[in-house]
């Protein structure tokens, strides 16, 4: 037995040794083998220069898009490095992506927990074409982004480190080399990338600085995600504004890239991808965003899981967009893993649109779930000047005012489905699946487009004008005042639209819509049961002032404590009609002598 024990003690050590030996990577894929030759060695001039590891891994992507990986040593002498590969590569066109190295004093605080915890990185992005036993790069260098590529469209720059963007912050954030980043330059992703360490590594501590901080130095520019992802990215600037990877855009489009697995806290204009689109004094500079996605992050307001009461435009993918901005969003995502919370216009997509802004959102969906302080709050959207949203959905669920209402800077106005708030809106063919609660202007849709106004202390509500068509709404609804399957209060035009969700709040709660100065409803369904603890409710609208229904029936039971109760409009105005309308439902109401009516209350 002593005898086993020690041949097996011997291998142990022996296997021990052999480690030892090694880089300490594991430096071979399944699939390496696929593309081994006999050129192993590489030549690099300035591209190089700034690398002193005598040893590490090379990152490749092979012709067949399958990223392996080799052990290299190298020699730098003379202005020139030599890398020689363990194993050689057979002949084909390879993507160096990057070189892996060890680093030595692995600090506790790196957070990521991915098998590269304790790997730097050093950016390539060149192309090698391989025959024989040469190996060639035939991709130029540009000194000044140490990035390979030329910024044109058909021969970008290669980001495919987090060393490049590392780069790239550096030189958009000074503002001697912001000039350098040229609204024209073309940026690709050519892999997934880590910025776990790249969060660790800025100087104060306090994770990611954003790829144009400052409003004073924004990007510029068109970066191509391709498919790929940037994971791992954090920051806790919990007093800054513009925290996301980038900070302030200008003249930008980013596309077909996925932010997974981040954790963002900061005060002002925050969220996963872009901080702020900002547009130039006197002129309507234009963002796009096409294809893009969040997934499994934290986005919250002053760092706190639950929402605070002074955080500001917070939202999964764009924090806001400046006044006179255009900005446009198509084919995005914000997935359900996601975790978004804040005080002042949160939403699930974008935050807010400032004053005299643009907004065109189309073919996007939010699944996370949303809520903020005070309001408003918006499954897409959480406030907006002047919108157009088409295609949308959201399925998150939607909680405004957590903190109440009460506070010397307290909103208590806009909860939405897909819309929190807005000025002038076209919303077209968008759905809701989440619950929503509000207070006020509370609705399955689009919560509110009042701009001025408090009833409550005896002044005008004013809207502006929604034209909402082919909508629906399939969750619950709740609010204290002006509740609306569809919408809260709105001005509108209303065509072609279901309401299939419970309604229920205090008062003006309505099927389809709560309360509107001025509007036309034509060929609305109300499938949901509509609850009011006041006065006006109604199976429809709760309270219309002028304006006419058409085609329009509602199937639910309406119930209140209060009076104006009707089948379709609980108080309507003397510039009010109705025709081929009709209603299905039980209406009650537990109110002594309370006016009440199978159609108009």
């Amino acid at each position: 037995m002593k005898k086993y024990l020690f041949i097996m003690l011997a291998a142990i050590l022996f296997a021990a040794c052999e480690k030892d030996n090694n880089l300490g990577f594991e430096g071979d894929d399944s699939e390496e083998d696929l593309y081994e030759g006999v050129a192993n060695v590489i030549e690099f001039e300035s591209a190089t220069d700034k690398l002193e590891a005598a040893q590490g891994i090379c990152v490749f992507k092979g012709p067949n898009g399958s990223i392996f990986k080799r052990e290299f040593t190298h020699v730098r002498e003379n202005g020139k490095s030599q890398i020689t590969l363990n194993k050689g590569l057979k002949d084909g066109k390879y993507k160096l992506l990057h070189f892996k190295i060890e680093i030595i004093d692995n600090e506790s605080n790196i957070r990521s927990d991915s098998e590269d915890k304790y790997v730097d990185s050093y950016g390539m992005g060149c192309t090698l074409s391989v025959s024989g036993s040469e190996a060639e790069v035939v991709s130029t260098y540009n000194e000044d982004f140490e990035m390979y590529g030329s910024g044109t469209e058909s021969d970008p720059f290669v980001v495919s480190s987090y060393a490049h963007l590392f780069k790239l912050a550096e030189l958009t954030n000074d503002a001697n080399t912001n000039p350098m980043i040229d609204e024209n330059y073309h940026y690709e992703q050519a892999c997934d990338i880590d910025m776990d360490y790249a969060s660790w590594k800025v100087a104060d501590g306090y994770g990611w600085n954003s790829i144009g901080y400052s409003d004073l130095t924004p990007f510029r520019g068109h970066y191509h995600g391709k498919g790929y992802k940037v994971t791992n990215l954090w920051s806790e600037r919990t007093s800054s504004s513009f925290v996301a990877l980038f900070g302030c855009v200008l003249n930008t489009s980013i596309d077909s890239l996925t932010i997974s697995n981040a954790r963002i806290e900061g005060w002002f204009s925050s969220a996963a991808l872009v901080g702020c689109a900002m547009t130039r004094g006197g002129y309507r500079d234009v963002t796009y965003i096409k294809d893009c996605k969040v997934e499994s992050s934290s986005i919250c307001g002053e760092g706190s899981s639950t929402p605070t009461d002074n955080s500001m435009c917070i939202a999964g993918l764009i924090g806001s967009a400046e006044q006179n901005a255009l900005l446009f969003i198509d084919g995005c995502e914000v997935s359900s893993d996601n975790n978004i919370v804040g005080g002042y216009s949160v939403g699930g997509v974008l935050g807010a649109g400032g004053l005299y802004s643009t907004l065109v959102i189309t073919n996007t969906v939010n699944s996370a779930n949303i809520s903020s302080y005070y309001a408003p709050c918006g499954g897409i959207v959480a406030s907006a000047d002047s919108l157009f949203i088409e295609g949308c959905t959201n399925y998150g669920e939607i909680i405004a005012n957590v903190g109440g209402t009460e506070g010397e800077n307290a909103t208590k106005l806009g909860a939405g489905g897909v819309v929190g708030g807005s000025s002038a809106a076209y919303v077209l063919s968008c759905t809701n699946y989440g619950n929503v609660q509000g207070n006020e202007g509370v609705g399955g849709i689009i919560g509110s487009t009042r701009i001025c106004g408090n009833s409550d202390e005896g002044e005008e509500n004013c809207y502006s004008d929604a034209l909402i068509y082919n909508c629906e709404n399939n969750a619950a609804i709740n609010g204290a005042k002006f509740v609306g399957g569809i919408a809260g209060e709105v001005q509108t035009t209303i065509y072609s639209v279901k309401n299939n969700g419970a309604i229920s709040g205090n008062s003006y709660v309505g099927g389809i819509l709560g309360i509107s100065p001025v509007c036309a409803i034509h060929n609305a369904v109300n499938n949901g049961a509509v609850v009011g603890n006041e006065d006006f409710v109604a199976g429809i609208a709760a309270n219309v002032i002028m304006g006419s229904l058409t085609c329009t029936q509602n199937f639910a039971t309406v119930s209140s404590a209060g009076s104006y109760v009707g089948g379709l409009v609980g108080l309507a105005g003397t510039y009010f009609i109705s025709h081929y309308c009709a209603n299905m439902g039980n209406i009650s109401s537990t109110m002594p002598e309370a006016k009440i009516g199978g159609l108009v209350g």
